[in-house]
């Protein structure tokens, strides 16, 4: 089986350029909010730092699926490579290859688009649905038109919908060798050759791309009013901070006297006590869900509990 792959470095350059100034950004947040005093506006770079996190980890994924984008090619088919997505299509199911200098049309691509970088997915008068697994534009891809579309492997898979079997017969995938005419050349001499075996045309997906907690709209309302729930509370007392005394009561006994008073920066675990049980239990739900979907249910909304629970703290200390 021969290994094709893409240039990489324009993308890969342009990819760690936009981690860099996520990372940059993040440094500059965090230095201004330890060397500030307590105030709403630390609530939001707080808030700046925690949403760069989901994105540095969706940016890296993209970047792996970058540096292990490849194009294995024998007898029996061509298998495209990217991140947990293997793409299987049987020699015999290309029914022709076109170069996309030849489109003259204009194509919208959506997905990943940024130099050196295209995975992305559109439409083509007379090509029907193009998948694009490319470090260069759609100008520069070769693209291998099949017939019929593929099934899809693994519960979940969004790679192609059923809407789109009904509005194309056909789908196109988009490549980039590094070196296009080897490619084709060897390409058509293992397409003369014959298949060894048999190949079934269909993409295959790791099994936590099309777990179906992704798609599972009620557990995403659990985790959504929890976190806004924890994080309102950050903004409420970062507002109010300043105005704090120093010293507040901090606990109070079974007949609701305070039993105990400390610095008002205590006051800040509870929104942080709230944010560690908020994650723990949604790693554990996380984990749980295929097992016992009540059970992940009902780990979500005891967070959601506990956030209430520590609203209820906050506003008994501070009035």
């Amino acid at each position: 089986m021969a290994e094709w792959k893409p240039s990489r470095l324009k993308g890969g350059a342009a990819g760690l350029a936009m981690a860099l100034l996520v990372l940059a950004l993040d440094g500059l947040s965090l230095f201004h909010l330890t060397h500030s005093p307590i105030a709403l506006l630390s609530f939001f770079e707080g808030l700046l730092v925690a949403l760069s996190l989901p994105i540095l980890t969706i940016l890296g994924y993209w970047l792996y699926g970058l540096f292990n984008l490849r194009y294995l090619l024998d007898r029996n088919g061509l298998v495209i490579v990217w991140a947990a997505t293997r793409q299987i299509i049987p020699l015999s199911s290309i029914v022709r290859v076109v170069r996309g200098e030849t489109i003259r049309q204009e194509v919208r691509m959506r997905g990943i688009n940024w130099p050196g970088y295209h995975i992305a997915q559109g439409q083509i008068e007379g090509l029907g649905f193009v998948l694009s697994y490319s470090t260069h534009p759609l100008k520069d891809q070769l693209l291998l038109v099949t017939n019929p579309l593929p099934t899809i492997e693994g519960r979940g898979s969004t790679i192609i919908e059923e809407k789109v079997r009904q509005v194309t017969p056909t789908i196109t995938y988009g490549i980039s060798p590094s070196d296009p005419e080897g490619f084709l050349a060897d390409f058509e001499l293992r397409r003369r050759l014959g298949p060894i075996r048999p190949l079934r045309q269909r993409s295959v997906q790791a099994r936590f791309v099309t777990l179906p907690f992704w798609r599972d709209r009620i557990a995403h309302l659990f985790l959504a009013l929890g976190s806004a729930a924890n994080a309102a509370l950050f903004a409420y007392i970062c507002s109010i901070y300043p105005a704090l005394p120093r010293f507040l009561p901090i606990h109070f006994d079974a007949l609701g006297q305070v039993a105990r008073i400390g610095a008002r920066s205590e006051i800040l675990k509870l929104p942080a006590y709230g944010l560690i049980v908020l994650l723990l239990n949604s790693m554990l739900g996380f984990w749980l869900f295929n097992r016992g979907k009540l059970a992940a249910y009902m780990l979500f909304a005891a967070a959601i509990l506990a956030q209430v629970l520590l609203w209820v703290a906050t506003l008994n200390i501070v009035y």
